[in-house]
């Protein structure tokens, strides 16, 4: 029997491998192209699940913003710290954490397929309240996820079980909507990552996702 996985023990398994393996998806490098070409040097960027901070925050970064980074795993932000030492990162956990009030407000809360595993749905749409409260009048969310209307399903990721919790497309756009933003576009597109190539799994334990990138802002 497969040993089931916490977040953190996911991605500690994984490890900054996962960079490999989810290099260079689609959806992703489009968010960070629309987020960069709307700010101004030196906006305030939060990464909210940032992982090794490639690509998210070495893009904002490179761009000229100031970048906080935070995840939940240790061995994450050790990769992030040395790959982008032009961010600043945390060891936290979204769904308690606070930042800084020197910090606030931010021009921007990015979030990408963080708020997935060892998760609730009631996480999910909270964590969407408290990314409304951090963002300035006028500046950006953008979210991205696996899509999926399941509350803590256990499924294989990369040959590992994990326990997973996502809303559907539909109701993703409306907790958004709810938490008080405007949603400005979305978009959707398959994706298989590479986890052989990346060695962390077997090129049958690499399964196609679906990503959903939700464009929204709070208005002025």
């Amino acid at each position: 029997m497969a040993q089931t996985y916490s977040a953190v023990d996911t991605f500690t398994d994984v490890g900054p491998a996962y960079q490999e393996a989810f290099h260079k998806v689609p959806l992703q490098v489009r968010s960070l192209e629309w987020i960069t070409a709307q700010l101004s040097k030196g906006a305030r960027v939060l990464d909210a699940g940032c992982g090794t901070g490639i690509p998210a925050c070495q893009t904002f970064a490179d761009a000229g913003l100031d970048v906080l980074g935070v995840d939940i795993t240790p061995v994450m932000i050790e990769a992030a710290q040395r790959q982008v030492p032009n961010a600043r990162f945390e060891v936290a956990d979204s769904r308690t954490w606070n930042p800084s009030p020197t910090d606030l407000p931010f021009d921007c809360v990015y979030s990408s397929f963080a708020l997935i595993a060892g998760v609730s749905q009631s996480d999910i749409r909270a964590f969407f309240h408290r990314a409304f409260d951090w963002v300035k009048p006028g500046g950006l969310f953008v979210f991205g996820t696996v899509p999926m209307d399941g509350e803590n399903v256990e499924v294989m990721w990369l040959g590992r079980k994990a326990t997973v919790s996502s809303l559907s497309a539909e109701n993703t756009e409306a907790a958004i909507k709810d938490a008080g933003f405007v949603v400005e576009k979305k978009e959707t597109e398959p994706f298989l990552p590479k986890g052989a190539e990346a060695g962390v799994c077997r090129a049958e334990d690499a399964w196609e996702e679906e990503h959903l990138f939700v464009y929204a802002r709070k208005a002025k």
